[in-house]
C-alpha cells in the first residue's frame, strides 16, 4: 500500500557499559618500568606540560590553546600543498577562459 505508515526509526546506538580499568599502584609500575632519574624527567615534563596548557590562565580558553596548537600544523600543511592546489586552480580558470573566447 502506497499511504503505507512510515517505519519507525531505528533505536539510538547505546554502547555496553565498560567494566572499569583495574586498579594499579603508580609507584609500583614506575620502579618496575623505569628508574628514578626517567621517572623524575618524565615526571617534570608532564609538570611543564600541564602548566602550559592549564585552563583557565590570563584569560585563556581552550579554543587559545588549541589554536596555538594548530598554527604551526596549519602552517606546514599550507607550505607543502598550497603552492599546488592554486597553480591548479589558475590552470583551471585559464582553461575556462580560454574555452569561452573559442581559442
Amino acid at each position: 500500500d502506497v499511504y503505507s505508515a512510515p517505519e519507525p526509526a531505528p533505536e539510538p546506538y547505546v554502547a555496553p557499559p565498560r567494566a572499569p580499568a583495574p586498579a594499579f599502584n603508580r609507584d609500583e609500575v614506575a620502579e618496575t618500568l623505569v628508574g628514578d632519574h626517567a621517572a623524575g624527567l618524565a615526571a617534570s615534563a608532564f609538570g611543564s606540560l600541564a602548566a602550559a596548557v592549564q585552563m583557565p590562565r590570563d584569560g585563556r580558553t581552550l579554543e587559545d590553546v588549541v589554536r596555538e596548537l594548530l598554527r604551526p600544523l596549519l602552517k606546514q600543511w599550507l607550505d607543502e600543498h598550497l603552492p599546488r592546489i592554486v597553480e591548479a586552480k589558475v590552470e583551471e580558470e585559464v582553461h575556462r577562459i580560454a574555452r569561452g573566447r573559442g581559442v
